[in-house]
C-alpha cells in the first residue's frame, strides 16, 4: 500500500483518487445509500479512469463503493453485531485496516492466494458475519449512511497505520462439509474452541425455536464437557448476546428462510409459526425507518405514483423535467431532490418528439428506452416484464403511459389489479414508479379506467388547466397555466402548486397570493370600509385597495366578492345609485366603556369582531362575567382607530 496522509483529504473525489492509488476498483453509490448509481459489472474486471472518478464524485454527493475480490486484491469481512465482534476476538482475527459501521465494522484482508473467495450472507454457522469477495463491494469512508452517520476508518487502524493483513481467518472460508457438526460440538471441545462452540450451538438451537432459557440450560450442559469449561458468566454473555441481536433484527419485512421458499414464495405450513410474522407495535417503533422523498413533498420514495392529465396538458414535459432534476440531484421548482438513476420508458410519443424535448430541456443523465428501439421495452403484463425488476438497479422508473404499458382494457378491474401487483413487486425492490395516465374526455380532473388503478397506487397527482393563478388582468390566451399537486389520494402529505408552461423551457412555478395573504388583504379592506366617513363605492374601494396592497384591480374585485356577506355587504346607494359597501353588522350595537376599557356586544358578532381586530395585533382576553371582552395593556392612543371603526363615543 502506498503511504499517503489521509487526514489531509477533504473531498469525496480526493478520497476516491486515494483509493484508486491503493489499487482498489471503485463505483459510485447513491447519496446516503448503499445502492450502485450505475451498472457496475464491468468494474469487477477493470478499474475506473480518472475521468470517470471526476464524473462520479466531483459533485460531492455520491457515496463511494470499493469493489472487492481479485480486481482490488482484497476481501472484506463485515461484522454486524456485538456478538460478531466478540466472535472475531475469540477466534483471534488478526489486526488489519478496519472501517467503523453502524453496528460493527468492516475488516480489510488481502485476497487469499490459491483460493476463490465468494460472497456470503447469513451463513447458519456465522450469524451477523458477511463476506465480500469476488462480485461484491463495500461502502467506504467518507460515505454517509441513510441515518446520517459517516463511515470512518477505525482510529490507528487505517491502511496508513497498519498493513492489510494476509492472514485471512480460515474459519470464514472453510467449506461447510469441514465444519464440525453440532452433534460433535456437543461432545465438548478443547480450549481455544469453546466460545466458537457455544456460539454455533446456540445459533442452531435458536433457529429451531428454542427460547433463551432453554438455550442457556443446554449451553451450560455442553460447557461442562469442554476442557476446561468456560465460566458461567462467559456462557451467559455469549448466549444473551445472540438473542439480543436476533431481537434487534426482527421486523415486519424479515421472514425466516424456513417460512418462505425463496423460489416459489409459498407458505410452508409444516414449519409456520405466528411468532415469525406477527410483530408488536413497540418493536416497529424501534426500527430506523422513515419516509423519504425523491422530490420533497411531490414524489415519495419507493412508492407507486399516478400522474393523470388530459392529452396535451404537459404530462411528458413535466415528467422529463422531474427525471432530469432527479438524475442530477438538482432543485426542481424550489424542491430538493434525492439523486437516483432515472429510467424513462416511452411507449406513447414519437421518437422525433422525444428527441426534440430532450434537446430543449438539455437532458443528459436520464436513461431512455423508446418503443422504436430494435428491442422495444416489454409491457408489464408480458412474460418479459421481469427485465425491469431483475436487470435495473433500483431508481425512478417513469412510464409514459400506463395505457400503452399494458396490453388489455384499462377498465378491466381484474387485469389492472394484476398490472398494479407487478408494479408493487418492483416498488418493494426499491423502485419509485411514476405512471403517466390519461383522463376521460368529460373530466380532466380525474383518472381514466378501473378503480383498481387508483386503489393500488400510493400517491395520486393531477395536472390540469386553470385561470391565471395570480389573478392579473392578462388573459390566459394559450391555456398555459396549470394546477399540479395531490388529488383525492395520498399516503403522505397533500401538496399543490401553480405552474406556467413555456414551450421552450417547460414548466415554471407561478406565485399568486396564498390564503394567508388573501385573509390579510380582506382585513385591510374591512378596516377601510369601517373607517370611512361614508360607505365607499366599488371603484373607490378598488382604487384604495390596489394602492395600499399593490395587487391588481381584478384581484381586488375578486376579493371584494369573496368577502361579500362575510365581512361586508353591498347595496345600491349614494350618488348615481352606485354599489356601495358597508360593514356586515351594525356597529352601533357595540358599547365601549372608556372607564373600564371593556367592549360588550351580542354573541353573533364574536367571530367577526375577532377577525376585525387582527390588524391591531391584540388578542381577546375572555371574561365569563357579563360576556365582556377585555383589551390587555391598551391605552386610548392604541385603540383610537378601533373606536372610530366601531362608531363608539369617546367619553
Amino acid at each position: 500500500m502506498k503511504e499517503e496522509k489521509k487526514d489531509k483529504i477533504v473531498s469525496t473525489l480526493e478520497w476516491a483518487e486515494f483509493y484508486l492509488s491503493q489499487g482498489f476498483s471503485l463505483i459510485p453509490l447513491l447519496p446516503k445509500d448503499k445502492t450502485p448509481a450505475i451498472q457496475w459489472k464491468e468494474y469487477q474486471h477493470r478499474k475506473p479512469t480518472q475521468a470517470e472518478l471526476i464524473k462520479w464524485f466531483s459533485n460531492g454527493r455520491n457515496n463511494i463503493g470499493i469493489v472487492t475480490g481479485k480486481i482490488s486484491g482484497i476481501a472484506v469481512i463485515d461484522l454486524d453485531s456485538e456478538a460478531a465482534l466478540n466472535f472475531a476476538k475469540q477466534n483471534d482475527f488478526s489486526d488489519t485496516p478496519s472501517v467503523k459501521t453502524g453496528k460493527g465494522c468492516h475488516l480489510y484482508y488481502k485476497y487469499p492466494d490459491n483460493i476463490e473467495v465468494r460472497n456470503f450472507q447469513k451463513r447458519d454457522d456465522l450469524p451477523d458475519i458477511d463476506l465480500r469477495g469476488d462480485g461484491g463491494y463495500v461502502v467506504a469512508p467518507p460515505s454517509i449512511h441513510s441515518s446520517g452517520n459517516v463511515y470512518q476508518w477505525v482510529k490507528n487502524k487505517s491502511s496508513n497505520d497498519i498493513p492489510v493483513s494476509a492472514n485471512f481467518p480460515s474459519i470464514i472460508i472453510r467449506n461447510k462439509e469441514n465444519i464440525n457438526s453440532i452433534r460433535e460440538l456437543c461432545q465438548g471441545v478443547p480450549q481455544g474452541k469453546r466460545n466458537d462452540s457455544i456460539f454455533r450451538i446456540t445459533c442452531a438451537l435458536k433457529k429451531n425455536g428454542l427460547d433463551i432459557n432453554d438455550c442457556l440450560g443446554l449451553a451450560h450442559a455442553v460447557n461442562e464437557r469442554n476442557e476446561p469449561p468456560l465460566s458461567e458468566s462467559e456462557v451467559e454473555k455469549t448466549v444473551k448476546g445472540i438473542f439480543d441481536r436476533y431481537n434487534e433484527q426482527e421486523s415486519v419485512f424479515q421472514f425466516s428462510d424456513n417460512i418462505y421458499r425463496q423460489k416459489t414464495g409459498k407458505l410452508d405450513l409444516a414449519t409456520f409459526k405466528y411468532s415469525d410474522v406477527l410483530k408488536k407495535g413497540h418493536a416497529l417503533q424501534k426500527l430506523d425507518i422513515k419516509i423519504e422523498w425523491i422530490i420533497e413533498n411531490i414524489l415519495p420514495k419507493q412508492s407507486i405514483i399516478l400522474l393523470h392529465g388530459r392529452g396535451g396538458i404537459g404530462k411528458t414535459w413535466l415528467s422529463l423535467q422531474i427525471g432530469e432534476a432527479v438524475s442530477n440531484g438538482n432543485i426542481l421548482l424550489g424542491h430538493a431532490t434525492q439523486q437516483t438513476p432515472v429510467y424513462y420508458i416511452d411507449m406513447e410519443n414519437s421518437f422525433p418528439v422525444l428527441v426534440e424535448r430532450v434537446k430543449k430541456l438539455n437532458i443528459k443523465q436520464m436513461l431512455f428506452w423508446h418503443n422504436s428501439n430494435e428491442i422495444p421495452p416489454p409491457k408489464i403484463d408480458s412474460d418479459e416484464w421481469s427485465v425491469y425488476k431483475d436487470n435495473l438497479p433500483p431508481g425512478l422508473l417513469i412510464i409514459d403511459t400506463l395505457r400503452a404499458f399494458q396490453s388489455l382494457d384499462e377498465n378491466d378491474s381484474k387485469h389492472m389489479a394484476e398490472v398494479m401487483s407487478r408494479l408493487k413487486i418492483m416498488r418493494d425492490k426499491g423502485f419509485t414508479i411514476l405512471l403517466l395516465h390519461h383522463t376521460p374526455k368529460s373530466n380532466e380532473r380525474t383518472y381514466k379506467g378501473s378503480t383498481a388503478i387508483f386503489d393500488l397506487c400510493d400517491h395520486v397527482l393531477s395536472i390540469h388547466s386553470i385561470k391565471r393563478p395570480d389573478m392579473e388582468d392578462e388573459d390566459d390566451e394559450f391555456g398555459k397555466y396549470r394546477w399540479f399537486g395531490t388529488k383525492d389520494k395520498t399516503r403522505y402529505v397533500p401538496y399543490h402548486m401553480s405552474l406556467m408552461f413555456d414551450p421552450d423551457k417547460g414548466f415554471v412555478e407561478v406565485k399568486g397570493p396564498d390564503i394567508d395573504d388573501s385573509e390579510k388583504i380582506k382585513l385591510v379592506i374591512t378596516k377601510y370600509i369601517a373607517d370611512n366617513d361614508r360607505p365607499p363605492t366599488q371603484s373607490e374601494a378598488i382604487d384604495t385597495i390596489t394602492r395600499e396592497t399593490e395587487i391588481s384591480k381584478s384581484c381586488a374585485q375578486k376579493l371584494l366578492g369573496q368577502g361579500e356577506k362575510v365581512f361586508w355587504i353591498s347595496t345600491k346607494g349614494g350618488a348615481k345609485n352606485k354599489k356601495i359597501y358597508e360593514p356586515v353588522f351594525d356597529f352601533n350595537k357595540l358599547i365601549y366603556e372608556a372607564e373600564t376599557q371593556k367592549l360588550t356586544y351580542c354573541d353573533e358578532t364574536i367571530d367577526l369582531l375577532r377577525k376585525y381586530l387582527v390588524w391591531s395585533n391584540r388578542d381577546f382576553i375572555f371574561s365569563n362575567q357579563n360576556r365582556h371582552r377585555n383589551f390587555d395593556d391598551l391605552i386610548y392612543q392604541h385603540i383610537e382607530s378601533l373606536l372610530r371603526c366601531l362608531q363608539c363615543d369617546n367619553q
